[in-house]
């Protein structure tokens, strides 16, 4: 509820969406890992680099397909956003809710809060434009790369070079960044 202000803008509370992203999409990357270095007969620190990688990559993803959801749909030219729709309290949301000024923070609490509100197509493009102004996008996309880039480094001190890490790398890569940089 909007009386629950400071629930919504406690510096924590990304740190626990972060935790269920991981224990939410992350958890079939884990697994996959976990399973080919079995598999494998993998030495430990392989095996946690691998973990490591994939934990990385999943809790990413989820923030990317967040920030998706505030991109325009290159099919529709329309922002569906059902994350503001529902009130759905992601991690590109609370982001924004802790750099916007108080006034636009109350303002995307307001939205997100009241369902009569939230569900108006005005109340919508108002919610979407204010996490545009955030600067929380940007902020989340890059946070994403970095954690991947972070993980990929350890993960990649740990297996040697040959065409499938290279592989990995490209489809880590391509989940993460937009089109348009994928390249660098």
């Amino acid at each position: 509820t909007v009386e629950n202000l400071a629930l919504w803008t406690q510096d924590h509370l990304t740190e626990s969406i972060l935790q269920v992203y991981e224990f939410k999409t992350a958890t079939a990357a884990v697994a996959m890992a976990e399973a080919g270095c079995i598999l494998a007969g993998s030495t430990p620190r392989v095996r946690d680099a691998c973990v490591g990688f994939g934990r990385a990559l999943g809790t990413a993803f989820q923030i990317v397909d967040d920030i998706q959801s505030f991109e325009l749909s290159p099919d529709s030219g329309t922002m569906p956003c059902d994350d503001i729709a529902a009130g759905k309290l992601t991690y590109v949301i609370a982001r924004s809710l802790i750099l916007l000024d108080e006034e636009d923070k109350k303002r995307l609490i307001l939205i997100l809060c009241s369902p009569e509100v939230r569900q108006q197509a005005e109340f919508q493009e108002e919610g979407i434009a204010l996490v545009r102004k955030s600067g929380a996008l940007e902020q989340c996309r890059a946070e994403a790369v970095a954690m991947v880039d972070e993980a990929w480094h350890h993960f990649s001190l740990e297996i040697p070079p040959s065409e499938p890490k290279v592989m990995v790398r490209v489809f880590s890569r391509n989940l993460i960044l937009p089109q348009k940089n994928r390249h660098r």
